[in-house]
């Protein structure tokens, strides 16, 4: 009798620490999607930088300090829930409503990196108050399968987008918001689509690409040394 409960303590406990290894995976995946995304967005001199470089005030006609605010006021907006304003650009109502789409999708990124940070960090807690050991899958724990699963997701996209970058932005924006067209600007009605032409959504892909690689890489880098480390300690054990 005792020997069975024994077998069900030592099953239970596996099944705890693969569900606690897969949760914990997937948190941290949900965390590298909106962290950089966050860090990219509110890191307001990027942008700044591009009204010089893409020439934004000659092709729209507005002062560098009209430019400057009416972002800063879309970015509130957009990421920091204030009343939408684009400064002294006028705008449509086609147009609003998609940034009132975009504001959205912030709302639900910046939700999910909160509530996935916290629930990492107390789980982290637990497991290491608790001494539990997450279990790995071929030697690679889960953070790196779920950073590899994001890796060929993005990939993907990312090879797409260097062979067709303007085919990619159309699918990025059909997929995101389905059925809609409002993101299509006509600059006329909705001047602010010159401050924000796409070869500034091509550079902020590029470095949102580096913070995931970067993000990504961490856990396998970490899981080949480890193995490696084992590998070095066991031969000299042989010797």
């Amino acid at each position: 009798m005792g020997e069975f409960k024994s077998e069900n303590n030592t099953k239970l406990i596996n099944f705890r620490d693969y569900f606690l290894s897969i949760v914990m995976g997937l948190l941290y995946v949900l965390i590298v999607i909106t962290f950089p995304l966050f860090l990219a967005f509110t890191y307001r001199p990027f942008y700044y930088c591009q009204i010089s470089i893409q020439n934004l005030i000659e092709s729209s006609d507005y002062s560098y300090l009209e430019i400057k605010n009416a972002f800063d006021e879309l970015m509130n907006s957009l990421i920091f829930n204030e009343e939408f304003s684009l400064g002294v650009f006028p705008y449509s109502e086609e147009g609003m409503n998609h940034f009132l789409d975009c504001k959205g999708l912030f709302l639900l990124s910046n939700v999910t990196l909160v509530v996935s940070s916290l629930l990492f960090f107390i789980l982290l807690i637990v497991i290491k108050y608790k001494k539990i050991k997450l279990k790995k899958l071929f030697n690679l724990s889960f953070y790196s399968w779920f950073s590899i699963l994001l890796v060929i997701v993005i990939g993907s996209f990312a090879i797409y987008a260097i062979a067709d970058f303007y085919g990619a932005f159309n699918l990025f924006h059909k997929i995101l918001f389905p059925g809609k067209s409002n993101w299509v600007f006509d600059p006329v009605t909705d001047p602010i689509i010159n401050v924000l032409p796409t070869e500034i959504w091509m550079n902020y892909g590029i470095i949102l690409g580096v913070l995931y690689l970067f993000f990504i890489l961490l856990p396998i880098i970490k899981d080949i040394i480890e193995v490696r480390k084992k590998k070095r300690l066991s031969l000299q054990g042989n010797m």
